[in-house]
C-alpha cells in the first residue's frame, strides 16, 4: 500500500487538513471560493468539495535513509499508506510472539525474530498464525481510536470473502452520538483516543488450506476536514456536505498466506 499524493502545485508532503494552502489542481481549487463551486475536471458531475482532499503519504520502513535502503524496502513491500497524517505503524505475522513486551524497540526485535513484516509471505503452517500490530499517533495529529485487521480468503470453490476485526480499541472511546469536533474552532476533543495502541492477535478461524491475506487499518478519532476549516476561516458554505468531519487513517501492506 502506498498513498503518494498526485499534486500539481509543487507542494509534496503538504497533506494537513488544517493547512491554509490546500489544493492539488492549480486554478481549480486555488482559493476558497473556487473550492465551493468549481467542477472536478475528471468528473464534471461532481464539485471540487466532493472529491478533493489534501492528499496522502507513503511511509517506508528502512534501516537507513539512503536511496538503496528505501528502494529495497519498496521492493520488499515493507511500506504503508496514510490519508495524509504521519501515524507510525508496524505489522508482523508469524508465531511465538511475546505479548508481554511493551517497549516498541523490543516489540520490533521480537517480531522480526519470530515472524515476517508487512508485505511478506507467511510460510505454510499447521498452527493458527499470530499478528503483531503497533501504532503510534502523529506527533502533531489526533489520538488513535482503533486498530483493525482486514482478512480476506478464498475457499475451495474460489469464492473470495473479507472480514474486519477490531483487534485493539482505545479505552477512551467517545460515547455514541457525542460531538467530538468543535464546529466553531475546528478543534477535536482531546480526552478521546490513545497516543499508542498495540496488540498480538491470533486468527482463530484460520484454515491452512485457504489462500489468505491480512492487512491493518488504523483509525484516528474524528477531526475537522479541510471543508470545515474553510467554513470556519472564510465562511464557505458546505452546509450540504456530509464530510465536514473525517477520520484520518493508515493502511499497511498485506501479509499473504499460500497453502502447500
Amino acid at each position: 500500500m502506498i498513498g503518494s499524493t498526485d499534486t500539481h502545485n509543487g507542494t509534496p508532503g503538504n497533506t494537513e487538513e488544517d493547512d491554509k494552502e490546500i489544493g492539488n489542481k492549480g486554478i481549480v481549487d486555488i482559493d476558497p471560493l473556487n473550492r465551493t463551486y468549481d467542477r472536478w475536471p475528471l468528473d464534471m458531475t461532481q464539485r471540487v468539495a466532493e472529491v478533493v482532499n489534501p492528499g496522502g503519504l507513503v511511509a517506508v520502513w528502512a534501516p537507513a535513509n539512503t536511496r538503496g535502503h528505501i528502494y529495497d524496502a519498496l521492493q520488499n513491500r515493507e511500506v504503508y499508506a496514510t490519508s495524509g497524517n504521519r501515524i507510525q505503524l508496524r505489522f508482523f505475522g508469524g508465531s511465538g510472539f511475546n505479548p508481554a513486551i511493551t517497549d516498541p524497540i523490543e516489540i520490533v526485535k521480537d517480531s522480526y525474530k519470530n515472524g515476517i513484516p508487512m508485505g511478506g509471505d507467511l510460510p505454510p503452517v499447521a498452527t493458527k498464525p499470530q499478528f503483531v500490530v503497533w501504532a503510534k499517533k502523529d506527533v502533531n495529529g489526533a489520538n488513535l481510536e482503533r486498530i483493525q485487521i482486514i482478512k480476506g480468503w478464498a475457499d475451495e470453490t474460489g469464492a473470495v470473502y473479507e472480514e474486519i476485526f477490531d483487534v485493539a480499541v482505545t479505552e477512551n472511546v467517545a460515547p455514541k452520538g457525542e460531538e467530538t469536533v468543535n464546529r466553531i474552532t475546528g478543534d477535536w476533543n482531546r480526552k478521546f483516543g490513545s497516543e499508542e495502541l498495540k496488540v498480538v492477535w491470533t486468527d482463530e478461524d484460520f484454515n491452512p488450506a485457504y489462500y489468505s491475506f491480512y492487512y491493518v487499518r488504523v483509525l484516528e478519532v474524528p477531526t475537522a476536514s479541510w471543508r470545515l476549516w474553510d467554513q470556519i476561516r472564510y465562511g464557505s458554505d458546505f452546509s450540504k456536505e456530509k464530510n465536514l468531519v473525517i477520520q484520518e487513517r493508515a493502511w499497511s501492506s498485506p501479509i499473504w498466506y499460500s497453502p502447500n
